[in-house]
């Protein structure tokens, strides 16, 4: 009877302790599937933060690889515009410069036209009234004073025609000039008369009957007494121009012949 009744207690308490086990271990088996799920889930989530954090970092790296070859790239842009914009200032400048010379060389040209032209009524005038070819007379002009009418000599010569004061004396008493006075041969009028008159006078004089020119040249550029030395035995102006002695009186008289050719055409 006692063992009767203890069997079921002992049942009672195995069943009773066996139950408790299988709780524990469900609770166990449950909290370890919990443990195991949060640790899965730990590990994929900073798998993940890991993941973006690595995407983010070559994102941004591509970015920042893409912005310096932009970069790169307009600087060298920069860098070719810059050459470029600097050479068409410079093929600009040289235009520029090129065309404010041909200006200048135009305005030049068309002032020298008009100082050399400005006196050749004068020059006709004077040139008609004593017999010498007015092209000479505005040769000489240009060889004397470059066609400036108040222009001085170093040695006291007068305006257009650097005309010396004794043989402007000379011309004054074979006109007739008594209220002649150097002053006087700043007006180009009166210079062009009392040169061109000279020049005639030593024209007429000249033992060269082919050519009297180069001997008048001589005469009035180193005097008559220099003029007479050199034409002495000669036969003709080419053998008198060989014999000039003084290299600026030989090349005085060949510059005059040489741009009395030139002027030809300004009196026809």
């Amino acid at each position: 009877m006692l063992r009767l009744v203890g069997q079921p207690r002992d049942a009672t308490e195995h069943l009773s302790s066996a139950k408790g086990h299988l709780h524990a271990c469900t609770h166990l088996n449950a909290t370890g599937k919990f443990w195991r799920d949060e640790v899965i889930k730990l590990l994929a989530q900073g798998d993940l933060e890991c993941h973006v954090r690595d995407h983010a970092a070559s994102v941004c790296c591509h970015a920042d690889c893409v912005q310096s070859k932009q970069l790169t790239a307009h600087t060298l842009d920069d860098s070719a515009c810059v050459q470029y914009n600097n050479r068409v200032k410079n093929r600009w400048i040289w235009i520029i410069l090129v065309l404010l010379a041909l200006d200048i060389a135009i305005f030049l040209w068309w002032h020298t036209q008009q100082r050399e032209n400005s006196f050749d009524v004068q020059i006709q005038q004077a040139a008609s009234a004593y017999g010498i070819a007015p092209e000479q007379v505005k040769a000489i002009v240009w060889r004397e004073s470059r066609f400036i009418p108040d222009a001085r000599g170093s040695s006291g010569e007068y305006g257009l025609m650097q005309i010396q004061e004794t043989a402007a004396n000379e011309w004054a008493a074979a006109v007739k000039n008594n209220n002649f006075m150097p002053a006087h041969l700043l007006n180009p009028k009166t210079n062009l008369l009392a040169g061109t008159w000279y020049l005639s006078k030593w024209s007429n004089r000249a033992p060269h009957t082919d050519d009297p020119r180069p001997f008048a040249l001589a005469a009035y550029n180193a005097g008559p007494t220099k003029a007479r030395e050199w034409a002495k035995d000669t036969k003709s102006s080419t053998e008198f121009i060989e014999r000039i002695d003084y290299p600026t009186t030989k090349n005085y008289v060949l510059s005059v012949q040489n741009k009395t050719r030139y002027y030809r055409d300004s009196f026809k």
